[in-house]
Formats: C-alpha cells, sequence, structure tokens
C-alpha cells in the first residue's frame, strides 16, 4: 500500500453508479477518488470499500448528503479518518436548478494545472485544484463565465473568508458550499453550526444555525468556530511555497 495521503470525496447524485462514477487524480504528493452514488446508502458502502483497502486520510461529502447520512458514515468511519461535510447558505437558487446540473469542486493543492470532469445522469462536476485563495477566486469566476458552472463546492481550507471572497465575486445567484469538519468529541449528543448568512464580506456576522440544522450525535459540520487569524496563519504556513498561479485549462464545456 503506498504511503501517499489519499483522500476521497463523495457526492449524492441521483442515477449515478460508484462502480461507474469514480474518478482517480494523482498528484505530487497525493491521490484523490472522486466519488458520485446515486443513494446515501451506495455512497457509504464505496467509501467504505476505499476504507478497507486502505488508510483514507480525508473523507470529504459533497453536495446530496442529508443529516442523517453525515452521522451514518461518521459512525461507519470512527476516527480511521476525518470527515468532513458541505454546507451551503440557505439559497432560492440551488432547490431549482434542473439536471444536469453543472458544479465544480475548487480545492487547494501545489500540483499544477490539476482539472478533470465526472459527468453522471444528473451532474457535470469539474473537479479543479488551486495553489491559494488569490488563483481560486479568479478560477471561480472563469468557471462561472466560461463554463456556465451552477454550483461551486470549496474545501475547508477556504474558510469563511475565502468561501465570501468566492461569493461576491460570482454574485448570489451561484450557490457557494463549504466543507465543514466534524466534532472531534464523540460523545456529544447534540452540535451546533456557526455560520456566516449568508456567505458575504459585507456581512461577516455569524449566527447561530436554527435547531432543524441541528445533527444529532457525531456528526460532520458542527462545532466550528471562525477565527480570521487562525485561518490565515494555517494557509500561510501550508501553501507559502505554493507553485506559481498557471494558466490551468479547464476541461470543454
Amino acid at each position: 500500500m503506498t504511503s501517499r495521503k489519499l483522500g476521497l470525496y463523495a457526492l449524492i447524485s441521483p442515477g449515478a453508479d460508484p462502480r461507474v462514477h469514480t474518478l482517480e487524480l494523482e498528484l505530487t504528493a497525493s491521490k484523490l477518488v472522486r466519488i458520485a452514488a446515486g443513494s446515501e446508502d451506495d455512497a457509504i458502502e464505496a467509501t467504505l470499500s476505499w476504507l478497507a483497502r486502505g488508510r483514507v486520510h480525508l473523507i470529504e461529502l459533497g453536495d446530496g448528503w442529508s443529516h442523517q447520512g453525515v452521522a451514518r458514515l461518521c459512525a461507519a468511519v470512527g476516527r480511521s479518518s476525518i470527515v468532513t461535510a458541505r454546507w451551503f447558505p440557505p439559497s432560492p437558487v440551488r432547490d431549482r436548478i434542473p439536471a444536469p446540473v453543472r458544479r465544480a469542486n475548487v480545492f487547494f493543492c501545489t500540483t499544477p494545472n490539476v482539472c478533470a470532469r465526472l459527468d453522471t445522469p444528473s451532474d457535470l462536476i469539474w473537479f479543479v485544484g488551486i495553489n491559494g485563495p488569490d488563483q481560486g477566486v479568479e478560477m471561480c469566476r472563469r468557471l462561472v463565465e466560461e463554463q456556465g458552472i451552477q454550483v461551486l463546492e470549496l474545501c475547508s481550507d477556504w474558510g469563511f473568508e475565502g468561501a465570501a471572497r468566492v461569493q461576491d465575486a460570482v454574485g448570489p445567484d451561484v450557490p457557494v458550499g463549504l466543507s465543514l469538519h466534524q466534532a472531534l468529541d464523540a460523545g456529544r449528543r447534540a452540535a451546533t453550526l456557526y455560520v456566516p448568512a449568508p456567505f458575504s464580506t459585507k456581512d461577516r456576522t455569524s449566527q447561530r444555525a436554527p435547531d432543524g440544522d441541528r445533527m444529532p450525535g457525531r456528526l460532520a459540520s458542527c462545532a466550528v468556530k471562525w477565527d480570521p487569524r487562525k485561518m490565515r496563519a494555517r494557509k500561510d504556513s501550508r501553501h507559502g511555497r505554493a507553485s506559481e498561479p498557471g494558466a490551468s485549462q479547464l476541461p470543454p464545456a
């Protein structure tokens, strides 16, 4: 088994089959596996199948997961992997986008020009690696303008400040989701999510999620408080030696 880090992304996409709709990306220091499944049961089964092959360092849950589904996966995974789940601010646009949805998952990495696409019956999904928030904001704008991206998903490294910059760049009609980390305390019976509502550099006030959005048990996307100083220091240390922004090639529409 390779010693390189393995990251797994799982999206719920109606009509998708993880045996067919799986994409593997080889990066400089890690390998990324992107899975689309038609149901949470299929996604959990596929995730556990990868765990059985060896250590998965990070499991990122994309759009389509319910709170209960996230809870079930976290319980099945235990402490063997870090789990994050995507959270979207309330949006009147997101639920009205007809299939296939053109979505992009934009994540931080130091490997230049990472870009691939995975098509399912319900989604056309771009996976784009960028080396920092400055290049990333411009890339998100290009994805929306040149590829007609309708939904953006950001990795947890972006933080609320980065997500706000992206939302301002692409406008309010493109939903922007951010990955948030699971609660570290396995004994918690309920978790509270602190989020900006909506993502905007003009309004960064945090609010308590409504009771209906609380996630019982040991769940992803909870107990998050944003400290911009810590976030900035962490990003600087991780991405200070990243390659210079390049002209990443986007896949054809």
